[in-house]
């Protein structure tokens, strides 16, 4: 027994695990006006070195059913419907992708801002591109914070990955 566990933590010493070494969040905060009134929906992701991939107790679940929502959402483990989020946290383990729904009146700009915290970029911490699906248009997410303008025709689709530099 004593052998097993000496193998098993002298593998891990020599080959391992890819992970980024820095816990990180992203905060989204999404702007628009929906009959001249400002609207915003908030939105958290994160690599968290107790984070796991898939659904777990650190995502919280969105409530979509207004004139602008915005959610992530992930596969279901069942693969009858997707879970719509409004917060999901995964492991260190890199790459990692969220698929990102904007729900807006057709035509309205919504703005998209960041923040991401720890704001101090190291060199071992993950970097965020945001993509366009549709247009081929890519932005990174550079930190402390930023923002970009979205256009969309009701729901819009974007694609959120995290790189190790």
């Amino acid at each position: 027994m004593k052998r097993m566990i000496f193998i098993w933590l002298f593998s891990g010493i020599l080959f391992p695990a890819v992970a980024w070494g820095e816990d990180l969040t992203l905060l989204l905060t999404l702007k628009t006006e929906v009959r001249h009134a400002p609207v915003e929906t908030e939105l958290r992701l994160g690599l968290w070195q107790k984070g796991k991939d898939g659904l777990d107790p650190l995502d919280v679940q969105a409530m979509v059913n207004g004139s602008f929502d915005a959610w992530l959402e992930i596969p279901s483990s069942n693969g009858k419907s997707n879970h719509k989020l409004w917060w999901d946290i995964r492991s260190l383990n890199p790459p990692q992708e969220w698929t990102l729904h904007i729900n807006a009146p057709s035509g309205l700009p919504v703005v998209l801002e960041w923040k991401q915290i720890p704001a101090e970029k190291k060199p071992e911490q993950a970097r965020f591109i945001l993509s366009d699906p549709e247009t081929g248009h890519e932005t990174e997410l550079t930190p402390p914070a930023g923002s970009v303008q979205i256009t969309t025709q009701g729901t819009k689709t974007l694609v959120l990955k995290s790189f190790q530099n």
